[in-house]
């Protein structure tokens, strides 16, 4: 048996060299995934990293196996052992530094985009964090943050947490990051914020809240935000935005809130926007604009209503009202709502799942289809940040040419 296994590793160390294969880890956990399906391997044989059965391996390790069977051999959920880690609930960072992965900073940046790490337990035992400017883990599968995983990160200046699955912001998660000047949470689950989750971010310049799922905004959160040059709270599903929602965003020049369910804009909902530039409406369900909503924008150059639910008559009031101010208007295609989506989080995921067949361990992949699949997986994984990016020019481009 341990032979059979070495043979595995050993093919394993070529194809690293071989083939376009992104770690040794990732294929010792493909050749143990082909040992189980082929029966060579059972739960007991010894981890390559220690003596103690594979069952005992370290959760980082037994989580890729698992995603080995799902997405490369189609094994079903159901029929993968319950002593590995599932596909979908990713590894913490805490389980990597407990099984030696290394965590570098390069110039103070940390990046492990779409390295599938479930949770950021365990980010303050990285070596020399305190350090740390830049965090981006995005695209991880993400679906909770401990409440405490920021703290004493006082140079932080950028987190990126886009496209997870994060549902929840525990309170107080930014506290104390003074020196935070981008915060992107774009393309996760979030439902609600607490009010005073972005208390005391003063040097804060850009906030990502898009692709979510938010109903609502609570009094008060974007107080204290005077340094905000950004807002892009589009693809959600706000109805009501209240009056002196965005007071305090002296400095704002940017707010996107294309494509919610808005259905009137309340006079007094824009005071405080004195550098506001762009204001982006489009593709929500306005019927109905108070007279004057308008008037306290100075710098405001362009502005989106198109595909709306105003009247005729709101059209018109709507050019009347800014006619003479160098504005640029569009309100084409009125009487088309949109319908309201969330985006997939996950292409593989919905890939797999969608398969009309399965191989439920019984059968191994050519050597051919092996190498056709990853050099396949690895292509999407690097054009999902640009199609992502790509989906919301698209929707704004098309509007901007109907004025």
């Amino acid at each position: 048996m341990k032979k059979c296994y070495s043979l595995y590793l050993l093919c394993g160390f070529f194809t690293l060299f071989a083939a376009d294969v992104p770690t040794l880890w990732q294929q010792s956990a493909r050749a143990v995934a082909q040992g189980l399906i082929d029966g060579s391997l059972t739960a007991d044989t010894d981890s390559p990293f220690d003596n103690r059965p594979l069952k005992e391996a370290p959760p980082i390790f037994k989580e890729q196996i698992a995603k080995e069977l799902y997405f490369l051999n189609n094994v079903e959920i159901e029929d993968i052992p319950d002593w590995l880690v599932s596909p979908f609930d990713g590894p913490s960072i805490q389980d990597g530094i407990d099984h030696g992965q290394t965590f570098q900073m390069h110039d103070n940046h940390l990046d492990y985009s779409m390295d599938n790490w479930g949770s950021l337990e365990g980010l303050q035992n990285i070596p020399n964090i305190k350090n740390v400017e830049t965090i981006r883990f995005s695209e991880n599968m993400m679906k909770h943050i401990p409440e405490n995983v920021f703290h004493g990160l006082t140079k932080l200046e950028e987190i990126n947490l886009n496209s997870n699955e994060i549902s929840t912001l525990p309170q107080g998660l930014f506290n104390g990051l003074n020196a935070l000047h981008t915060i992107e949470l774009g393309r996760n689950n979030l439902a609600e914020l607490p009010k005073n989750i972005f208390n005391g971010l003063t040097s804060l310049q850009i906030l990502g809240l898009e692709r979510n799922s938010l109903r609502s905004l609570p009094d008060g959160l974007f107080d204290g935000l005077s340094n905000l040059e950004e807002l892009h709270l589009n693809n959600n599903q706000l109805s009501n935005l209240a009056p002196k929602t965005f007071k305090d965003l002296g400095s704002l020049n940017e707010l996107s809130l294309h494509k919610n369910n808005i259905t009137e804009l309340k006079r007094g909902v824009f005071d405080g926007l004195n550098s506001l530039e762009t204001l982006d409406l489009g593709k929500n369900n306005i019927r109905h604009i108070d007279e004057g909503v308008f008037d306290n924008l100075p710098a405001l150059n362009t502005i989106d209503l198109s595909k709306n639910q105003l009247s005729n008559q709101q059209v018109e009031a709507v050019r009347n009202a800014l006619s003479g101010r160098n504005i640029d208007i569009y309100l084409g295609d009125q009487g088309q709502p949109e319908e309201q989506t969330i985006p997939m989080q996950d292409d593989e995921a919905a890939q797999a799942s969608s398969s009309t067949t399965s191989t439920r361990m019984t059968a191994l992949p050519s050597p051919e289809q092996l190498e056709a699949f990853i050099k396949e997986r690895e292509g999407r994984k690097r054009t999902r940040h640009e199609r992502n990016d790509q989906e919301s020019d698209d929707d704004q481009s098309e509007e901007k040419r109907q004025r």
